[in-house]
């Protein structure tokens, strides 16, 4: 048992430690494969459930598109640029939830 996972352990019946035991294994031996990030849940009778799996490393975090016209409100200088130009959107903090497994049970905040 790594104490990471000691929050995990203490949910689950101790006739059911093994089960979680193998699943745990499992699960990071495919973490250590993929990369990937996992959040977990786990019931008494220590069943795993995998609640969000994290993007592939190396990949751009998600961007979603911005109107013209939300760019223009965003822009702190509207008289430097021509009505018929938007800033471009690179200034904008990404909207990217790095989904980690929290051994405190919490996941990190996102920055928006």
């Amino acid at each position: 048992m790594h104490s990471r996972h000691a929050r995990l352990y203490a949910h689950v019946m101790v006739l059911f430690w093994p089960w979680l035991w193998w699943q745990l294994r499992v699960i990071g031996r495919w973490q250590r494969e993929t990369g990937r990030d996992l959040m977990l849940g786990v019931d008494t009778f220590g069943n795993v459930r995998v609640r969000w799996v994290g993007d592939e490393p190396g990949t751009e975090p998600f961007r979603a598109p911005v109107s013209a016209r939300l760019a223009r409100a965003l822009d702190p200088e509207p008289d430097a640029r021509p009505a018929t130009q938007p800033r471009p959107v690179s200034h904008l903090p990404a909207p990217c939830l790095r989904l980690a497994f929290a051994p405190a049970g919490r996941l990190p905040v996102p920055d928006t």
